[in-house]
């Protein structure tokens, strides 16, 4: 072979030879590794080759290996890696005029996407001027966030064959950046870019340098520490010492950040004797682009006691030494070990048990975390296996997650049973939002106020169907203060949010710009895989510190924190719903972080039993929480009662009474207040005004299937407060109650009182109502009979018939008509009808009553001689739709 000629093996299926004034293909498309290596060895046997090049795409792990492995068994000694991203980023930027000083970013568009359905999709490579030429940063960034970690980018490369709609969308989303066009890719460029690496000219400083982006995971007795390596040009050489604890195997793989892929192991270290080890991992990372790992123990000592379950203590040894009862590392957040001061005591001073998710239990301890037991059958099946491995009082906590709350009444009640210490409840709304908060800058995070963080676009779903919760900042970190919110509805409520979390959903780009056009986007992973762990640690970490004296205190201290104040502190999203007899209370307990107390003042009367049932705030079955009975012996009650909101996050319950025979004490009257009734087509408006509650009255509503209240307050806020439907055709009476206690907001029950079968006459009123031409009538101060006649007057004429059957109506008695003397309205309606049928007056015969009262009250006009004015007649007018007045009379009319 010609020495001026390079051999090249690219996606393990290609060979060709590289020189300086062409490309010769050997074999494309081999059907196999092996028959490309064998067609390379034939072109470019290893004895005349000073260097094979290997090209891969930069994220195919496996593939690289496979190929590097394959020429080292085939002969080839000296073998460099390129990845094709590298060639792609230098052919971008070649003889651009970049103008960049060392350290300067710039942004590479290589491939981009505008359609109504996916939006704006554009991938921003990131790399950064360096001495010998440019070193990427990012690989496939999404833009927003690469403009947030680059806000001092100048230049944004991108093809200059793009659409012109692509071109101004992506002069929209950087507004500040200058647009740098390009062809992208030269022509032969792959091929002068490996001579470059031969010959190390650096393509006159357009040269990207060699990349390498898999980070490392080193994965020991169920602990995962990660030794980052994608920050660094290859070659390069890293070490860490780690301890592992008395693990009897160390894996190291590569982290591919993805879910699809399984990753790929690197190298397994297996220890032969049992020992508790420090050992030193050296990664070295050649020319090849892959990996090598060396491992070597740099102390081994014995432990006073094993960290792992199987030898945990038992119950049932003696364990005088309080040391001696378990052994944790102080690791930093980062995986590097920490130096272990002699009191080790702290270890077993601040262990945790975290119960959940499930059955599962694992010990916390100030700075690591064992998996203790999975996937039990039972929750107390979980209990037992820990109890009989670890002694329970030496645990200073417990703490238990659930998602539904009759799991957390169960889980909570099982653990005191078993006498399990401070129990304190995790909401796991709180650790979803926390997880979304810990990849994020404090500083990036508002001082005070509120911020929407958007959960669902992390599933896929699309932005409509997402839901924003608000979260608050508090003293110690933030505290949810509105859950599972709609988009609309968040923002409408809460229209000074500039901050929102989610999660980069590049399918739904354009819709979150417009619809959070005015906030602050923060993009983040929205998850963490060792939350639960991680979460416990900050909530015990004052607790820890305050504890903690001498080095232990200082090293603990010095600790990297992931929470810190980004931690959403647990929340009771509790409402309760109290009820006795036929009334209910609801008592929210959302706006107090535990633990707290709160007292409610409420009007038993007679009833019995009071229950109390909870429901969480966005919503679920209720659960009855608690039931208190009294004996039946007719006494009205008043209760205060006591609701105690601990650490568990559930609340307990005491209910003290006063029993007597008196009723409740009055309370204050109503505020400016009018309560509104409908039912089919008519309202009833009631003054309740200075009116002293309880306020009771039935109404009659008819054959209506259902009966709205409204309730309007001094600022004219009209509210709908019951509804009550039936699905029964029926006529009914109403009754409405409505009570206002200490916290002024007025209470209001609707329930059925009665039924009854409408007589044929009124039946027939109701279906022949007046027709709609009739006039509005209109008020003014005349008097009540005045007015009441009136209207009478204003009724059609009817037959003998109908005559008949408004005689069958039973109408209100006085002392007149007790003695069997007609009522004066009645001897009128009969005069009126008798002038109608005869042509006579329609004045009625006078006799000695009417005689005697013009003689009592000679200046009244005849038709109000029987009006009594020492009594207080009152007139109830209710407006039909069709602006129709009926007229309900008391007994004192007749």
């Amino acid at each position: 072979m010609p020495s001026d000629q390079i051999p090249v093996l690219e996606n393990g299926d290609e060979v060709y030879l590289v020189s300086p004034t062409r490309q010769q293909t050997v074999i494309s498309d081999a059907p196999t590794l092996g028959h490309a290596i064998k067609a390379l060895q034939r072109a470019a046997p290893p004895s005349s080759t000073k260097c094979v090049y290997v090209v891969v795409y930069y994220t195919k792990f496996d593939l690289r290996r496979r190929c590097v492995e394959a020429l080292q068994k085939a002969g080839y000694s000296n073998i460099e890696s390129v990845d094709t991203l590298s060639i792609g980023l230098s052919s971008s930027i070649y003889n651009l005029p970049l103008k960049c000083a060392i350290g300067d970013p710039v942004f590479i568009i290589t491939s981009l996407n505008l359609n109504a359905f996916t939006g704006l999709q554009c991938p921003v490579h990131v790399i950064r001027k360096c001495e010998k030429g440019w070193q990427v940063l990012e690989a496939n960034k999404d833009p927003i966030e690469a403009l947030e970690q680059y806000p001092s980018v100048k230049n944004v490369v991108l093809y200059k064959g793009a659409p012109r709609d692509a071109k101004v969308a992506i002069q929209k989303l950087f507004p500040g950046q200058k647009m740098v066009f390009s062809v992208i890719l030269h022509d032969n460029f792959k091929a002068k870019f490996i001579r470059t690496r031969v010959g190390n000219d650096n393509l006159n400083g357009y040269e990207v340098l060699p990349y390498y982006w898999a980070d490392l995971s080193v994965e020991y007795g169920g602990t995962q520490d990660t030794m980052k390596l994608s920050d660094r040009v290859p070659p390069f050489t890293v070490e860490r010492e780690i301890d592992v604890g008395d693990a009897r195997e160390v894996k190291v793989s590569a982290i591919l950040n993805t879910d699809t892929e399984p990753r790929p192991t690197v190298k397994t270290f297996k220890f032969k004797g049992e020992a508790f080890r420090t050992v030193l991992v050296t990664v070295n990372v050649d020319k090849t682009l892959l990996p090598q790992v060396i491992l070597k123990t740099v102390t081994t000592r014995e432990s006073p006691q094993p960290s792992t379950t199987d030898s945990l203590p038992k119950p049932e040894q003696e364990n005088t030494n309080e040391t001696n009862a378990s052994s944790a590392d102080l690791s930093g957040a980062d995986g590097q070990a920490a130096t272990k001061s002699s009191d080790d005591v702290l270890s077993m001073m601040h262990v945790n048990a975290l119960f959940g998710p499930g059955n599962s239990c694992s010990l916390v301890y100030p700075s690591s975390s064992h998996c203790m037991i999975q996937d039990a059958p039972t929750f107390e099946a979980a209990i037992e296996k820990l109890t009989r491995c670890f002694p329970v009082n030496v645990l200073k906590g417990t703490f238990v997650q659930y998602s539904k709350m009759e799991d957390g009444l169960h889980f909570i009640n099982a653990l005191r049973e078993a006498g399990f210490p401070n129990i304190q409840g995790i909401n796991p709304l709180c650790l979803i939002l926390s997880a979304a908060l810990i990849h994020l800058k404090s500083a990036d995070l508002p001082l005070q106020g509120n911020v929407f963080v958007v959960q669902g676009l992390e599933h896929d779903l699309p932005l409509h169907r997402c839901f924003v919760h608000v979260i608050q900042k508090c003293d110690k970190g933030w505290k949810v203060i509105e859950e599972s919110l709609p988009i609309s509805d968040a923002l409408r409520d809460f229209p000074t949010v500039q901050d929102v979390v989610l999660w980069n959903n590049i399918s739904e780009r354009i819709l979150v710009l417009q619809r959070f056009r005015r906030q602050r986007l923060h993009f983040s992973y929205m998850g963490y895989a060792e939350i639960e762990e991680v979460y416990v640690q900050e909530l015990t970490r004052e607790t820890v510190l305050a504890a903690t004296t001498g080095l232990a205190r200082l090293l603990l201290g010095q600790q990297q924190t992931f929470l810190a104040d980004k931690i959403v502190v647990p929340y009771c999203d509790i409402v309760l719903f109290i009820t006795f007899g036929k009334e209910s209370v609801t008592l929210p307990l959302t706006d107090q972080l535990p633990p707290f107390i709160v007292t409610k003042q409420i009007d038993i009367g007679t009833s019995s039993p009071v229950t109390v049932y909870g429901r969480r705030r966005c919503g679920g079955t209720e659960t009855l929480l608690k039931t208190f009975t009294f004996e039946n012996d007719g006494l009205h009650r008043t209760g205060l009662l006591t609701v105690d909101v601990d650490k568990t996050l559930f609340p307990q319950f005491e209910l003290s009474t006063d029993d007597s025979h008196q009723a409740s004490p009055t309370p204050k009257a109503f505020p400016k207040l009018f309560m509104s009734i409908e039912f089919g087509d008519k309202t009833k408006v009631i003054d309740l005004t200075d009116r002293v509650p309880p306020w009771e009255n039935e109404f009659d509503v008819g054959d209506a299937s259902e009966v709205n209240v409204y309730l309007t307050d001094k600022y004219d806020n009209r509210t709908k407060v019951k509804t009550l439907n039936f699905k029964k055709k029926a006529f009914r009476k109403v009754s409405v109650t409505i009570f206002v206690d200490e916290t002024l907001i007025p209470q209001v029950t609707i329930r059925t009182a009665s039924t009854y079968k409408p007589t044929e006459a009124w039946h027939q009123l109701e279906l022949d109502p007046p027709p709609n031409t009739a006039p509005t009538p209109t008020f003014d101060n005349r008097s009540v009979v005045d007015i009441f006649m009136s209207a009478f007057a204003a009724l059609p004429p009817v037959d003998e018939e109908y005559l008949t059957k408004m005689e069958s109506i039973p109408l209100p008695t006085n002392h007149d008509t007790a003695k069997g003397r007609k009522s004066r309205a009645h001897r009128r309606k009969l005069a009126k009808l008798n002038a109608a049928k005869n042509g006579t007056p329609d004045e009625p015969t006078p006799d000695a009553r009417d005689d005697k009262n013009d003689t009592l009250c000679p200046t009244l006009p005849n038709e109000m001689s029987d009006f009594h004015s020492d009594l207080q007649p009152t007139t109830i007018l209710t407006f039909t739709s069709d602006n129709r007045v009926l007229i309900e009379a008391d007994e004192t009319y007749t």
